[in-house]
């Protein structure tokens, strides 16, 4: 065993990883309090190269939410303070000359702030202006992300929804580039406009609406993703709006059996609208599916095994008036394709419409040990120049992600991630060696 491999074994051996999602305690009636404190370690190994060792980094995130429900009748007010670092840097989003450890820290921010106001006119009605979560179905599309340190992701803007014991409904309207923010202040001045070629008052908005039926085990989406940022179009002397994206999407579950020992999931999306370029408009057409299946073994150690698959839409780049390369701008990437994030750009190697076949399985050998490793195998529709001859080639590599997840308390868990990635000669060349990355966590949450 190599000294690489070997050092990963070794802290396999001695720690252990988490995923808990923070809950809330009850401070008063109608007052309820939530946090969550997670310092998170990476190892990363992940550039085909054995030459170059590791680097090592950490980050830490801060959530504190306060809940007031009911203070005001039908009314919920809520505000989530957060703070996100990189350890060691005095300048924590590494975006600008450090301000010191000891001097003025704007990285403090709102994360969530929300009023929400129950039975509008009607029983059921609701409104919730400000900066919110907009999750759906299983976040192949809209997810907190949560795996960031800058999470959850949110978003400006307002929902309007009827909630009902049989189904939700809900239509909303969000703005800011890539569904986030309407501008980025300059780090040094927030009050100048921070890229003079921009045009700031052409808003980019996220207008939807879900409708969620059967306790949310179906799960109907439509939304236009519109960039009103107009793109010069030097072949006809015009300026086109720079996307007008629609997706719809329809998310499904089903348990089988008395005691639920199998289970399925499907999603299925289709994009279409426009998107222009220096010669025109191009017509988008893509697509994705995705499914999972399982099935559980035994009580004692909840051991299961699983299929899946999560196929996307690809895009040979052979003609500027046509996408067909599919964009999932907003969903919880690391909950897809792999835990190493090779292929998270919507423009990179993805684009080329990526297969992801995987095999999963799970167990709890004692009590508070959770055990899940995933197989995964990569191929892309449209093919690549192979990097050893020049020839089409389809086939990325493999990757194994083998994550433990262990109780120490209640509201206190810690985590161990180890990820390898073995790739084909043809993607990343004959002396490529298999990719590395582990990640250690602690989370405390209320």
């Amino acid at each position: 065993m190599t000294g690489r491999y070997y050092s990963l074994f070794v802290i396999a051996a001695l720690t252990a990883f988490t995923t808990a999602a923070p809950g809330k305690i009850k401070v008063a009636e109608g007052i309820h309090l939530e946090a969550e404190f997670r310092p998170r370690l990476e190892i990363d190994g992940r550039d085909f190269s054995n030459d170059t060792g590791y680097d090592a980094y950490s980050t830490f995130r801060t959530r504190i939410g306060l809940e007031l429900d009911g203070l005001i009748e039908k009314t919920k007010l809520y505000i989530m303070i957060g703070d996100s670092r990189t350890m060691g840097y005095a300048n924590p989003y590494l975006t600008g000359d450090p301000a010191g450890p000891n001097n003025f820290d704007n990285n403090l921010g709102v994360v969530k702030a929300y009023i929400q106001v129950h039975d509008l006119f009607s029983d059921g009605l609701y409104l919730k202006i400000g900066r919110m979560s907009n999750d759906q179905g299983r976040d192949r599309l809209f997810g907190p992300g949560n795996w960031n340190f800058y999470g959850p992701r949110t978003y400006d803007g307002l929902k309007l929804g009827y909630a009902h014991d049989a189904f939700s409904l809900n239509v909303w309207n969000f703005f800011g580039a890539n569904g986030d923010r309407h501008w980025y202040p300059s780090s040094d001045d927030p009050s100048k406009v921070p890229n003079p070629d921009v045009d700031y008052k052409h808003d980019h908005t996220l207008t939807g609406l879900d409708l969620a039926l059967l306790d949310k085990r179906i799960n109907l989406l439509a939304y236009l993703d519109l960039d009103q940022n107009l793109t010069a179009d030097t072949l006809h002397d015009e300026r086109n709006v720079a996307v007008s994206r629609i997706t719809t999407a329809l998310y499904a579950h089903q348990d089988w059996g008395s005691r639920k020992q199998a289970w399925g999931d499907l999603d299925v999306a289709y994009q279409f609208g426009t998107m222009g370029h220096s010669a025109g408009q191009a017509d988008i057409s893509a697509y994705l599916l995705a499914g999972d299946c399982g099935w559980r073994f035994e009580e004692k150690y909840k051991s299961w095994i699983g299929l899946g698959f999560h196929i996307l839409s690809g895009d040979d780049n052979t003609d500027p008036d046509k996408v067909t390369y599919f964009y999932d701008k907003y969903c919880s990437k690391h909950q897809v394709l792999g835990h190493m994030d090779f292929f998270k750009s919507e423009t990179g190697t993805k684009s080329l419409g990526i297969r992801d076949l995987i095999l999963r399985g799970g167990v709890n050998p004692i009590k508070d040990l959770q055990c899940q490793i995933d197989l995964h195998y990569f191929t892309v529709d449209k093919s690549f120049p192979s990097a050893i001859d020049g020839s089409e080639a389809n086939i990325l590599g493999q990757e194994v992600d083998a994550t433990f997840v262990y109780t120490i308390h209640k509201g206190l868990k810690s985590t161990l991630g180890i990820d390898l990635f073995f790739p084909t000669e043809d993607w990343q060349g004959q002396e490529a060696n298999a990719a590395t990355f582990v990640y250690l966590i602690l989370q405390a949450s209320l």
